[in-house]
């Protein structure tokens, strides 16, 4: 029973982050709203450095655990970003690391839950890649210390 719950709670989880894959309307730049200022843009496009290593952390380990079939949990260390993840614009390198990194944990839940359905592998390879190309493509928009 608890294996069922476990399994449901996943694909929930799974449902809600794909739903969070809609991208955003674009204003209409007709109706005379201002564009957020520089210093607005330039907070909100630096990729946050505990954030981007714990992204990082989660592709190395989920990809390990693959190699090797272990079951293991990244819900820890997703938790440990969740307040900088959730509080950033879906659009910006930290919302869709973040975004990124909650879909690939929540298809491994998923993928080593009992009667995993045999597509949630493909899905997490998917997510896993997508997840890798985010970590490639901010690499460089981290700061310099």
């Amino acid at each position: 029973m608890k294996r069922g719950w476990a399994i449901a709670c996943a694909v929930i989880s799974i449902l809600m982050v794909s739903a969070c894959d809609t991208p955003p309307h674009a204003p209409d730049s007709s109706s005379g709203q201002r564009e957020p200022s520089g210093v607005q843009m330039e907070g909100q496009s630096r990729v946050d450095p505990k954030l981007y290593a714990v992204c990082g952390a989660i592709y190395r380990g989920v990809e390990q655990a693959l190699k090797e079939n272990r079951n293991e949990s990244f819900d820890t260390q997703l938790q440990s970003v969740q307040a900088i993840g959730t509080s950033a614009p879906p659009n910006s390198p930290n919302g869709v690391l973040f975004a990124d990194a909650q879909q690939v944990v929540a298809l491994f839940d998923a993928y080593t839950g009992e009667g995993a359905p045999a597509k949630v592998y493909n899905e997490l390879l998917d997510s896993l890649r997508t997840l890798n190309q985010a970590l490639a493509q901010y690499r460089d928009q981290l700061p310099r210390s």
